[in-house]
């Protein structure tokens, strides 16, 4: 006689046990298997199921983790970039304060003002040189 048989008779009406909701899914699976066939199978399901929540629990806690330390990474940065550009904005400042902003220049208006013409500049120079 073979140990551990399996009988027909369907999971959940067996004498006194009950099975536990992964059991009972498993069982509805395999309804034709004994009571210690399915409950091995039940035991594997529900050892599975475990390393299942355990990895989706893991995973959510590594995101989690992750998000933090990306967080904690962009402030730093943030830091580093506002250091720099006050680095930067502070020795301009001291001179715009010193320094007077210059006349912008029409473009319609002469270098050497209105009264001035090519001719006089020539006659300047060529004056300069004969005497």
């Amino acid at each position: 006689m073979i140990e551990n048989s399996c009988s027909l008779v369907p999971i959940g009406v067996a004498e006194g046990w009950a099975m536990s909701l992964s059991e009972q899914r498993v069982s509805d699976a395999i309804r034709i298997l004994c009571w210690p066939c399915a409950k091995r199978i039940a035991e594997s399901a529900t050892e599975l199921a475990d390393l299942k929540v355990f990895m989706e629990a893991m995973m959510s806690e590594m995101w989690r983790v992750m998000k933090l330390e990306q967080e904690q990474v962009h402030e730093q940065i943030d830091q580093m970039e506002s250091a720099h550009e006050k680095l930067q904005n502070a020795p301009n400042v001291g001179r715009r304060e010193r320094v007077q902003p210059r006349e912008v220049r029409v473009e319609d208006e002469e270098p050497y003002g209105t009264g001035f013409d090519e001719e006089d500049d020539q006659d300047f120079v060529v004056g300069n040189k004969k005497q």
